[in-house]
């Protein structure tokens, strides 16, 4: 995959590609902090514009992970059959604040976990505008969004606005998950 780990600002734009059978789901096993498959962001600003991500395997993120005060713009972006064997098929983001603007998360899987389509965790304040979140699957809870807020800590701020999330399951492992469409948990506020 592609990755911005040292502080790209907007300036830095990926354009016009297809990234397709990135598989880091073995190496993200022993490690404390997992990768992300597609397209990998941590303290960085990038503009990712007119982009597919699919067919991308992780731990956490298949087929986009950010993490660490990273505040990417996203934009005519296609985010589509990823896995994530722990959560997050589609994308990962914590501590971060993405805006997504006509994007579409579709059919993304979190094999064992939560968040089929899209996980927001703590301390993140994403903007999805014209986004859509359709046909994402998880295990457990979540399977289009999963937003979770720690108690006691940093919450979770996200705006949707023009988005449509549906067709989303959840619950793959029988044991009776939350949320098919969306599961908000601890210190979330949604708009």
């Amino acid at each position: 995959g592609v990755s911005f780990l040292y502080g790209e600002r907007p300036e830095a734009t990926l354009r016009g590609f297809t990234i397709t059978g990135a598989d880091t789901h073995d190496a993200d096993v022993d490690t404390i902090e997992p990768l992300g498959a597609g397209i990998q962001i941590n303290y960085s600003c990038p503009t990712l514009t007119d982009l597919v991500l699919e067919g991308n395997y992780a731990y956490f993120g298949g087929g986009l992970k950010m993490k660490w005060n990273s505040y990417p713009l996203l934009q005519r972006v296609v985010i589509r059959d990823n896995k994530a064997m722990g959560c997050a098929g589609g994308i990962y983001l914590c501590q971060s604040s993405p805006t997504l603007i006509d994007v579409e998360i579709r059919d993304n899987v979190a094999e064992t976990q939560n968040g089929g389509g899209v996980i927001i965790g703590k301390g993140s304040y994403p903007r999805f505008h014209r986004v859509l979140i359709e046909g994402n699957a998880a295990a457990m809870d979540g399977g289009g969004v999963f937003s979770e807020g720690v108690e006691n800590e940093l919450e979770v701020y996200a705006l949707f606005s023009n988005t449509t999330i549906a067709n989303n399951i959840c619950d793959l492992s029988g044991n009776g998950g939350h949320g098919a469409n969306v599961h908000l948990y601890l210190s979330v506020h949604a708009a």
